[in-house]
């Protein structure tokens, strides 16, 4: 997904000149949907439920927030080609989502 996420956002950014804020929220919608569906089913093969999902999309929410607001502060403090920003943005997100999926999503891992 990170290199989807990268592709999309990059191809977005640099050909078609979407505006940058607007491209990471479709882009990370796109790929949070995504992501749960086949991790879901092809990594964890775990059922799809409700509270489950629901703590996931929470924690990826809470991201995409962390990461929107990345997007407004950096570049007004590094100037550069708004198709740059993603790689500056994903190493903070990506964590983010690591830590917080570890803690909140560890009691469904041996839930099948």
């Amino acid at each position: 997904m990170t290199v989807l996420s990268l592709i999309m956002s990059v191809s977005l950014l640099k050909l078609y000149k979407t505006p940058l804020v607007g491209t990471y929220l479709f882009v990370y919608s796109t790929t949070l949907v995504i992501s749960y569906l086949l991790n879901s089913k092809l990594t964890f093969h775990s059922s799809l439920t409700m509270q489950k999902g629901t703590i996931y999309f929470i924690i990826y929410l809470f991201s995409m927030c962390f990461g929107t607001l990345m997007y407004v502060i950096i570049p007004n403090i590094i100037i550069l080609p708004n198709w740059y920003y993603p790689f500056i943005v994903l190493p903070f997100t990506a964590t983010l989502n690591y830590y917080l999926s570890n803690k909140y999503l560890r009691p469904f891992k041996n839930n099948v």
